[in-house]
């Protein structure tokens, strides 16, 4: 196997990280609402670092989290948006389609 295809297989794990790790309780619950408050903190300290995969990540999975914690999601993004000046066109408008839950 090559490393090219190796470091692939690596990034579409990173991307996809928050669809496949088996995480996602029920908001409607007090420990569903504990493990989403998790996982948000979690995205949310992801994008502070300066990796784009690890930021892409997240901005993945909080575009699915948009469903159930809409105001959270904005916001964690909203402050994402604000405090990084030099993003990359692509990473902005991938921020703003994870904004709304736009993310497959």
């Amino acid at each position: 196997m090559s490393w090219g295809r190796v470091a692939a297989q690596l990034g579409l794990a990173c991307y996809m990280w928050w669809d496949i790790i088996p995480l996602g309780g029920s908001p409607t619950t007090p420990s569903g609402n504990l493990l989403n408050a998790a996982a948000l903190s979690v995205m949310t300290e992801t994008l502070n670092i300066e990796s784009i995969a690890c930021r892409e990540s997240a901005l993945h999975g909080l575009g699915h989290w948009h469903a159930a914690y809409p105001a959270e999601v904005e916001l964690i993004i909203d402050c994402f948006l604000s405090s990084q000046r030099e993003l990359r066109p692509e990473a902005v408008n991938y921020a703003k389609s994870a904004r709304c839950g736009c993310v497959q």
